[in-house]
């Protein structure tokens, strides 16, 4: 999807992906287990590593579905529609949890 070719440019872009892949891969878990409550922190994790695994499976059945009847391009706008559905969802729920820090602030 990108214009730019050869090592220097797959070196480059592997490390950003596997920067921010590291660091969700400890992030998010640690987050859930801050924000669950302290009687249901063992429930939230096993779903979340349920979900987690289901998402893994599932994302590599219809990539490689997808890799099969468009290729690595189809793949490619699969993982940019996810990602960019991802942030739309992001931003929505901060700030609706900044709307109610405003309101429990009076």
């Amino acid at each position: 999807m990108l214009p730019i070719n050869g090592p220097v440019a797959v070196v480059l872009l592997l490390g950003i992906f596997f920067t921010g892949f590291n660091l969700l891969e400890a992030l998010l878990p640690a987050q859930l287990t801050r924000k669950a409550p302290e009687n249901a922190r063992g429930a939230a994790s096993g779903l979340y590593a349920t979900l987690q695994f289901f998402g893994t499976f599932v994302g590599g059945s219809l990539g490689g579905y997808l890799f099969g009847l468009g290729g690595a391009s189809a793949v490619a706008w699969l993982g940019f529609s996810v990602l960019s559905v991802w942030i739309l969802l992001w931003w929505l729920l901060r700030e609706r949890e900044a709307k109610a820090r405003e309101g429990s602030a009076y």
